[in-house]
């Protein structure tokens, strides 16, 4: 299968990329430099020129696609208006039985409630606001008969400081010399080896029907409890509890580690055959950190 891939240097878009190739397919990199170029090149990858900052300069790539996996992010906020018009403009150049998949933040859908859940709208949190509108354009062309979903990873883990949330926990605890942990009752968190997200994306961009709507990369689940019981045994540092208002003494995502970020991983193991090959946060969750 043809494949364009945004981001393919990225913590995400990395993993895609293995997987992609594992799989014998014909990977194509968006690149915006010559020096870009020749790396994806010297990978055994193909190349097409093109910037997510320059909309009108996707269509060529994306109309020569049999899928599309969009892995290019960045949390900064100058970034999202940039990312809303790539993600518009590569969906209106989709050939009609092409595939879009996007990876995404699970947090765009705000507290599942103590159940493993499969939301099929956004509830973001209002930093994420600007985010959780380019997942509505993916789940809004989904709802008009296209190929499109996001594939979304929770407490993602593994494959170095990528992993946004367990990295910026482990550096909070070690500049203070401590695990906090913010005590507010049982939460859970689904969690994800970064690998076993990267092999989702792919299975979804192979088999994606318009009516599959989200999916969730959900190989394990874990309570946060036991995750910052786990961190504080690797890092050697004292756990201690700690008032819910106190939440970011965990790192920037402290205040998300109060929710329950809980989500259903059976239908993409159902639908696409995803067989996750971590399913605990055991021995990867400093993984390269």
């Amino acid at each position: 299968m043809r494949i364009l891939l945004t981001g393919w240097r990225g913590y995400v878009g990395g993993a895609a990329r293995a997987a992609a190739q594992g799989r014998g397919h014909e990977v194509t990199v968006l690149t915006r430099s010559d020096e870009e170029t020749a790396a994806a090149l010297a990978q055994g990858l193909r190349t097409a020129r093109g910037d997510l900052a320059d909309p009108p300069s996707l269509a060529p790539a994306v109309a020569a696609a049999e899928a599309v996996i969009h892995c290019a992010a960045s949390d900064a906020p100058a970034f999202q208006p940039v990312n809303h018009a790539a993600v518009a403009a590569m969906l209106a150049a989709l050939p009609g039985e092409a595939r879009f998949v996007m990876h995404g933040g699970s947090l765009v859908f705000g507290p599942t409630g103590p159940a493993p859940a499969h939301p099929a709208q956004t509830a973001p949190p209002p930093f994420l606001a600007a985010r959780a509108a380019i997942d509505q354009l993916v789940l809004d062309a989904a709802a008009s008969g296209q190929r499109a979903a996001g594939v979304y990873g929770s407490f993602v883990h593994g494959g170095g400081p990528g992993a946004a949330i367990p990295s910026s926990w482990a550096a909070a605890a070690r500049a203070a010399g401590r695990v906090a942990l913010s005590c507010a009752g049982p939460v859970s968190w689904s969690t994800c080896h970064v690998s076993d997200w990267g092999a989702l994306l792919v299975l979804a961009a192979e088999a994606l029907s318009p009516a599959d709507g989200p999916v969730f990369a959900a190989a394990g689940t874990a309570q946060i409890a036991d995750i910052a019981a786990e961190l504080a045994h690797q890092l050697a540092l004292p756990l201690v509890e700690r008032p819910p208002e106190a939440a970011l003494e965990a790192g920037p995502f402290g205040p998300a580690l109060l929710l329950n970020q809980w989500f259903d991983g059976a239908p993409a193991r159902a639908r696409f055959g995803w067989t996750p090959q971590h399913t605990t946060i055991a021995g990867s969750l400093l993984e390269g950190l």
